[in-house]
């Protein structure tokens, strides 16, 4: 579980964050309110995980998702890698 007394940041690395999301982990990564928390996860497209009643995220599953809904014109041109390297990189190839 990640330390909720850190302050999360724009650079805070991949790696730091646990490869199974809690939904308290999810909460702190994203820094959403709660409805916005609650309308991400009634989206049937958001990747979730039920576990016997116990909801949970893949990190890379998380970042994927969030990456297909990326504003391509928030991207420089030419400046981003694709999925497979930036995960590889960022993750260790997990």
């Amino acid at each position: 579980m990640l330390n909720f007394n850190q302050t999360l940041d724009t650079n805070y690395p991949r790696s730091k964050i646990p490869v199974i999301l809690t939904m308290l982990d999810l909460l702190y990564v994203l820094n959403l309110s709660n409805g916005s928390f609650n309308a991400l996860l009634n989206d049937p497209t958001f990747p979730i995980i039920d576990l016997n009643g116990q909801k949970y995220v893949l990190r890379n599953s998380l970042f994927d998702w969030l990456h297909e809904r990326e504003n391509p014109k928030s991207r420089k041109e030419g400046s981003h890698e694709s999925s497979v390297s930036r995960t590889n990189a960022d993750t260790g190839g997990y």
